[in-house]
């Protein structure tokens, strides 16, 4: 594809986004999206077949920065700990951000959707096993002490998709990344007294 095809490609998908992310995906036409973009509505069919297929390139866009800001994150930490907990902080964050992604994932109206279900599926399975490898680092450099460690990794993975929701609604950040240091601080050192 030449650049001024890809420049043109990567507009049309912006201007998408903006709408999607405003309007949501049902209410969103080929046509609002050729309108907001300047062009032609015949025009668009040359860089995509049809709404689902813009779509699904914003999605599989919103996903990469997704797991390139998590793969960052997770390097810059030097403990199993603080990489599960750079992991959780940091996906909250981004998906906070990439509104599309984090509707594909939740909202059950897209559910019939079969390019959604598989990015779905792949999203959930990329993440369970990011959190499996950082505990079984954890394991290996004998800082984890985990019985099951697949019953765990689903522990973990639930109670973060549990509280997604509410994270990414509330708009103060600052509670946001306390709620979050509570619950990765409740994860690694419980609430026993010791």
């Amino acid at each position: 594809m030449a650049e001024s095809e890809k420049d043109t490609r990567e507009f049309i998908m912006s201007v998408a986004n903006n709408l999607f992310a405003r309007y949501g995906f049902s209410k969103t036409t080929m046509n609002d999206i050729a309108e907001a973009a300047g062009k032609a509505k015949s025009s668009l069919y040359h860089y995509f077949q049809g709404k689902e297929q813009v779509f699904q390139a914003i999605l599989d866009k919103e996903y990469n920065l997704l797991k390139k800001e998590i793969g960052h994150a997770i390097s810059l930490e030097d403990t199993p700990h603080l990489k599960l907990k750079s992991f959780f902080i940091t996906r909250m964050k981004v998906l906070k951000n990439i509104a599309n992604f984090y509707a594909a994932i939740k909202d059950e109206y897209l559910e019939h959707y079969s390019f959604i279900e598989k990015l779905r599926e792949n999203h959930n399975r990329e993440e369970m096993e990011v959190i499996k490898s950082i505990l079984e680092s954890g394991i290996r450099d004998n800082s984890f002490s985990i019985k099951d460690i697949d019953a765990c990794t689903a522990a973990l993975f639930l109670m973060m998709k549990g509280t997604e929701n509410f994270i990414i609604l509330e708009p103060d950040q600052n509670k946001n990344e306390k709620i979050l240091e509570s619950i990765t601080e409740t994860v690694f050192f419980g609430i026993i007294k010791r």
